[in-house]
Formats: structure tokens, C-alpha cells, sequence
């Protein structure tokens, strides 16, 4: 390995970090982090999944699974969230944890599972979202 190629371990310790956003139609994003969620708790990375649309109901098993690998699951509605009473109100609570585990000294891999839905969904702003993604210093 060259001087200037990352190491297979660099993580949270290194100061490395980057910002990684799945888009697109159909399924698979979600699918993809939880990938990337597993495979970095295995290499001691603490991992947030914070969930904005969906609810416990939806991902049990994903939930499950990840929660045995070591990943903190965060979902604040046992359905979808725009069928709560106040569906921006859960998006702010997930959005104040998402906050808090960004801003974490650990560090580690935080998953905002649909946060660019629920910002086009009005219930973030995406101005404050994006400032706060560029702070993201893990």
C-alpha cells in the first residue's frame, strides 16, 4: 500500500470522514447503508442509524440484525411518519438525535436513512441539513 492510498482501517481515529448520499428511485439505498452500517460496527466503528420515514413496523429484521452487530437504531414511530399526528415533530426528534450523534466525539458512521425525502417532504430544512453535513467532522 502507497503512502498516499487510505488504509483498509481508517476510521473514526484517522480524522478521515466523508459524506456519502444514496439517491434514486425504487429500493436499495436504505439496503446499501445498512451494508455499510454492519460492515463498519464489525471494524469497531460506533454506528447511528437515525430512521426519518420509517418506523420500527418496517425494518424489524434490519433492526434486529444491525442491533446485534453493535449499531444504535434510531426510529421514533412504530409506522411511517407523515401518518403520525405531527410528522414533523418525530422528524425534528430524529433530527436532534442525528445532531447529537454527528456532533459525538467517537465519531463513527451515522446512516440519515430518507433525511433528503424528509426534507422534500417539508419536514427539514434542507439549508439547515446541509450546513450541518458540512461540519460532519468524525
Amino acid at each position: 500500500m502507497s503512502a498516499s492510498s487510505p488504509s483498509s482501517t481508517a476510521g473514526p481515529a484517522s480524522g478521515r470522514g466523508f459524506v456519502m448520499l444514496l439517491t434514486g428511485d425504487g429500493w436499495g439505498k436504505s439496503t446499501a447503508a445498512l451494508g455499510y452500517a454492519v460492515r463498519a460496527s464489525t471494524r469497531g466503528w460506533p454506528v447511528t442509524v437515525v430512521q426519518f420515514l420509517k418506523g420500527g413496523a418496517w425494518n424489524g429484521p434490519e433492526a434486529s440484525l444491525t442491533t446485534l452487530s453493535g449499531v444504535r437504531w434510531q426510529a421514533f414511530t412504530p409506522g411511517l411518519t407523515w401518518g403520525s399526528e405531527n410528522p414533523k415533530k418525530l422528524a425534528r426528534w430524529a433530527w436532534d438525535e442525528a445532531l447529537e450523534a454527528m456532533n459525538s466525539p467517537e465519531g463513527g458512521l451515522v446512516v440519515l436513512d430518507e433525511v433528503a425525502r424528509a426534507v422534500d417532504h417539508g419536514l427539514l430544512q434542507a439549508p439547515e441539513v446541509a450546513a450541518a453535513l458540512g461540519r460532519r467532522n468524525p
